[in-house]
This record gives structure tokens, sequence and C-alpha cells, in this order.
């Protein structure tokens, strides 16, 4: 280990200088192609702007998974960067390692930041020339002006190297402390459609420009299931873990967005909470309403909502906060995912919102260590008990460096060598009596019904879960037939365009194709496939 100087220092950004140029190739490996900016990448794309690198984006979103190692050899021979660096989380490792393994022929640095890194450096470090744990601000910009001045990169705070003599690991950094400090994200290295397409859009159909925030870093709590309680380990002793912008800096950014798009809808926090002390919601609040005056959303933990909180972030326009039940049984909740919050507070925090036209969104997840159908019933009935606008329903995912992680592993539930692209198509988990058909059924039954009003949806979720026959059917056969009929029904319509003569051609040619015909290629998102 490397004892370096890790006594905060303000962030540099003296320029590269001596007319020095250096490419930077970002990439942003989606795996689950949602539509919503990495902010991490776009505030390191602002730092290394600031002193003088040239920044492209690799975004990864509408590119398919078996074409992201074609698309960076591309990017690479087009662009010719100096570096190529990747901000990584957890689930989307394994399609980084594709890429970084083809990468490794182009013969181009390449480093790794992010969650990942930081939880999971040992796994990282052989793929790459360097990793960036914790805040990568100040170690991204060391890291461009050693190799621009064709220094070796062991030695950085807050990174470990692959030298020929082995691996060189520093220590961590002292956290930002003024989070105000940081330069305004580089929205525009990011497409459009993270922002009118967005994932957080208010409703379906808007088609407006949606604007992110990062009001605050450092959750302040330790859930067993999120890589928060691992990276504030790591900066244990490196200044305090939960730091806010002020709310002055805050409505500074979202002015300042709005004048790089023309216009501003809506605006959606990526912090974990917003609702911290009271006298910031209030400052918050009315600057906000002064000079920004659109709908916004944000997400909240129970206890952090009150009523005084509540009311002044009604009258700032607050168009809806999700919350973190994550699961209606309370044992469950204690003991597996160490939140203690009680169901009194839950239910106070989910329906006091609403007092004030607010809309509640609840978060859940299903398929937990030890979790059976009894244990997610109970979700359904608290669900029903404080019926949320809407709700979402993810599938348990063990990432790395987390208790749950070590636990699942450690009592032989989980093979880390197993993994899946999203939280919503199955369980990497092994757990008797919960497989992927009773998990998805539950999943499925949960978000049709759970949010419903009314005696109906309570009757249907009920039926559907104890017959599964009846289940398929509604879920799955009927939609594939009516898929297939609408199908069938807009080739029929195609046809009106064409003789009866070249209508009977076409119908024949798609049943038995001509002998030698070629199949015209789909070139829908730049991948040709046949």
């Amino acid at each position: 280990m490397v004892t370096s100087d890790t006594e905060w220092q303000p962030l540099d950004f003296e320029p590269l200088g001596d007319g020095k140029q250096f490419r930077v190739l970002l990439v942003y490996p989606n795996i689950q192609a949602v539509k919503t900016p990495q902010m991490g990448l776009a505030i390191i794309s602002a730092c290394l702007k600031r002193i003088g690198a040239t920044v492209e984006l690799l975004d990864t979103t509408r590119v398919k998974h078996d074409a992201v190692a074609d698309e960076l050899e591309s990017r690479v021979r087009n662009m010719n960067p100096n570096l190529i660096a990747y901000g990584v989380r957890s689930m989307e490792w394994p399609l980084a390692k594709s890429m970084l393994i083809r990468g490794k022929t182009l013969h181009v640095p390449q480093i790794v930041g992010g969650p990942h890194a930081t939880t999971a450096p040992e796994e990282v470090i052989p793929h790459v020339d360097a990793l960036v744990m914790g805040e990568g601000e100040g170690a991204i910009m060391d890291i461009v002006r050693r190799l621009a001045s064709s220094k070796p990169l062991a030695g950085i705070a807050n990174t470990w190297a692959n030298t020929s003599t082995g691996i060189v690991k520093t220590e961590a950094r002292n956290l930002i402390p003024n989070l105000d400090d940081i330069p305004m994200p580089d929205w525009k290295i990011f497409d459009d459609i993270h922002y009118k397409d967005s994932y957080a859009a208010p409703f379906p159909g808007f088609t407006g420009i949606l604007g992110p925030i990062e009001g605050s870093r450092g959750c302040p709590y330790t859930c067993t299931y999120c890589s928060n309680g691992a990276q504030m380990k790591a900066h244990r002793g490196k200044g305090k873990w939960r730091r806010e912008k002020s709310p002055e800096r805050i409505v500074e950014e979202l002015r300042t967005f709005r004048e790089v798009y023309g216009q501003l809808d809506f605006v959606f926090a990526v912090d974990e909470i917003w609702l911290t002390r009271t006298d910031r919601v209030a400052r918050f609040a009315e600057l906000y309403k002064r000079e920004i005056g659109v709908p916004f959303r944000f997400m909240e933990r129970a206890e952090c909502i009150t009523e005084d909180k509540i009311r002044l972030i009604a009258e700032a326009g607050v168009q809806s906060i999700a919350i973190g039940l994550e699961s209606g049984d309370p044992e469950l909740r204690r003991n597996v995912l160490d939140r203690r919050t009680t169901d009194a507070t839950l239910l106070r925090a989910f329906t006091l919102p609403q007092k004030y036209g607010i809309q509640v969104h609840a978060f859940n997840m299903l398929g937990l260590p030890g979790q059976d159908t009894e244990s997610m019933l109970k979700t359904w009935r608290f669900m029903r008990r404080i019926l949320p606008d809407t709700a979402q329903f993810t599938i348990f995912y063990p990432l790395r460096g987390t208790p749950l992680h070590d636990r699942v592993v450690a009592e032989k539930l989980y093979d880390p060598a197993d993994t899946l692209p999203s939280y919503y198509v199955g369980s990497v988990l092994k757990q008797e009596g919960l497989d992927d058909e009773i998990l998805l059924r539950y999943q499925k039954l949960l978000t049709t019904y759970a949010v419903r009003k009314g005696v109906w949806p309570v009757i249907a979720f009920h039926f559907y879960r104890t017959v599964p026959m009846a289940y398929r059917l509604r879920f799955h056969r009927i939609p594939a037939a009516l898929r297939s009929a609408a199908y069938f029904w807009r080739r029929l319509i195609g046809l009106r365009h064409y003789t009866p003569r070249q209508a009977f051609r076409k119908i024949l040619y798609n049943i038995i194709p001509e002998k030698g015909s070629k199949v015209e290629p789909n070139c829908a998102n730049g991948n040709v496939t046949q």
C-alpha cells in the first residue's frame, strides 16, 4: 500500500498546457438500457473539459449487447483516444468486462471507476491499467495529467494501478467537503433521448425535457442490499460522508440546464434522500418556486418525512415522491435488510404526501434471501393498506461489497458467476420453494393489481396466484395471441398498397422465399442482423 497525501486539497483544474492534446473516450455500459444520464460521467466529462481534454461518450443504451465490443473498436479507431474510462455499476460489470477485453487489443490505456471498482477492485484490476475508487473527480484529472506527460499511473490517491512489478494501491483521498465546488455537469455529453424519453418522466407520453439533479452525496443508512455501506466504510476517516449542495447551487444548476436546452419541463432528483434539515427544505422551496417553477420528483426515506417538510415541498410544486417500502414483512425488513422502519412510520410516510396532493411511488423487492410466498403476501397486504399511486417490484440482485452478497454466497444460494441484465427477468438465487416461475408470477400480479382500488383487483390477484393455468392463459397466451393477431392485421393492411397480383406474390414470397433470394437486413438501431 502506497500512502499518498490524502489531506483535502481543492480540485485542481490547472489546464494541461504546453499545447497538449489529450482525448478521452468515456464509456457508459448501460446494460439495462434505461434512458437516464449517468450523472457521475457527466461531471467527470465537465472536469476533463475544464482542464483542456477532448471528451466523447460511448453510450451503449441503443447498442445491442453482442455489438458493444465492435462499437467500442469503431469509436476508438475514429477518435484515436489517449484514454478509455468506464463508469461501471455492479450489474453493468459483465458488459463492461466484454468491452475491456476487446479494448485491450486496441492498445489504449483503460481505467474503470464507479461503484463496482470501489466494492470489487480485485475483480476489476486484472482487466485495466488502473481503477478509481470512490469519488473520481480529482483522480481522473490526475490520471490524465500523468498520461499527458508520459508518467506512470502508480501512486495517485484513490487508485489501484497495474504495473510490471505488481499492483500499486493507494489510500483514498478525502471526500470533497463542499459539493458546490464541483463543476456543472456536462449534460450534452449524453444524447437528448435521456432527457426527452427518460424513465423518470412524470407520465407516459411525456414530450418535454426532463432535467436530472444531484443535490447531495452520501446516504447515511446502511441497508444490507445497497453498496452505500461498503463505500462509506472505504472512506471512513476521510471527511464527512453526508454532504449536500446548497439550495442556491441546486437552483443555479437547474437554471443552467434550462439555458443549455432552451426549456425545462420536469425535474428528477437522483439523491437517495432529499428531505433532511427543515431549514434547507424551506430555502430550497422558496428559491425553486420563484426561479424554476416546474413539477419535480425525488426519492425519500420514510423516516425523513414530516408534515412540515411535506407542506413546504408541496408549495414548491413537487409532483411525486418515491419511497422505499422494500417489503411488507417487518421481520424481513429488520433482520435481512437492516431497515428498522416501523409499519406505523411507513404508513404515515405513504399517506401524508397524498394529503397535500402529492403522488407517492413505492419501491419493493422480491426474491430476497429467506423470503417465501407468505412473506410476499405480507407485501401485498401492506400495499393494499397504503395504496400508493404507483409501485415497482424489482427482483433482488446481490451487489458486490454488500452484506447480503456475502450472505447468499456463504449460504450457497448464489454463484457469483451467475449474472442477469435486469432486475425484472428472474433471480440469480437458488431458493427452495421460490423458483423463477413463482417469483415472476407474484411480480406480475403485484405490479398489475397492488395499487388498483376496489374489490376486483383483490379477487383477481388471489385467483391468478392460486390458479397457475389461469395466470398463464391471462398473462402469456392471450397477450401472445393478441400480438400475433395485431401483427397479421398490420401486414394485411399493408397489402392495400399493392395490386391483387402483387399482394398474392408478396404473401407467397413470405411463405416460400424464392430460391437464392436474400432476406433484407434489419438495420434498426444501427445494427445489421440477418
